[in-house]
């Protein structure tokens, strides 16, 4: 399959897996959001990340990144939680309702410098928020995000989400003029790095 094939069938799937967690309950987006972050926030898999992160990337060090991967992820979890995003919201100030709706497919680009904690916070706003997501990670951090992905997939397929929700784009692509394909087939695109 060539390269622009590849990018238009990774927004296919991408967005097959985003309509059918549409009409899941909050109740379920939330035990999904919990059981990741459990996961990948494990003594062991936290661990390994940061330390691939650090071998790949040659930034940081081992327990500075499992700590910033702890904190600033369970701070997130913690504040996606309290969201109610499948009733509507009293705007006070504009004194309407509001109707939160998932955008479709988020393009996520990462940075090598936190390859662990931007694409994980990035997914789990994007599970939230019930939109899928292709992470798009420089490539000094292609294999750590990879790891990260597979590990969210096994929760995933474990709770019966579709696993194409989340996905990494093709390693070829990432340093291709081709990219611009893959951002103006996503729904939106967010950038950090």
């Amino acid at each position: 399959m060539d390269l622009n094939n590849e990018i238009k069938n990774l927004v296919f799937v991408a967005k097959a897996s985003q309509l059918k967690i549409n009409t899941f309950e909050e109740k379920k987006i939330n035990k999904i959001i919990i059981e990741i972050n459990k996961k990948i926030l494990t003594k062991s898999i936290n661990f390994q990340l940061s330390k691939l992160a650090v071998e790949e990337t040659k930034f940081g060090n081992i327990n500075d990144k499992v700590i910033k991967n702890f904190y600033k992820t369970n701070s997130l979890v913690k504040e996606l939680l309290k969201q109610k995003l499948s009733a509507p919201f009293k705007n006070s100030k504009k004194n309407i309702y509001e109707i939160y709706k998932p955008i479709g497919v988020i393009c996520g680009v990462t940075p090598s410098t936190n390859p662990i904690a931007t694409p994980l916070n990035y997914i789990l706003n994007s599970i939230k928020s019930r939109n899928s997501i292709i992470i798009c990670p420089n490539p000094r951090a292609y294999n750590t995000c990879l790891m990260l992905i597979e590990n969210i997939r096994i929760v995933l397929k474990k709770h019966r989400f579709p696993i194409n929700l989340i996905n990494i784009a093709p390693k070829e692509l990432l340093r291709s003029e081709m990219i611009i394909n893959l951002f103006n087939l996503c729904d939106r695109n967010i950038v950090t790095g």
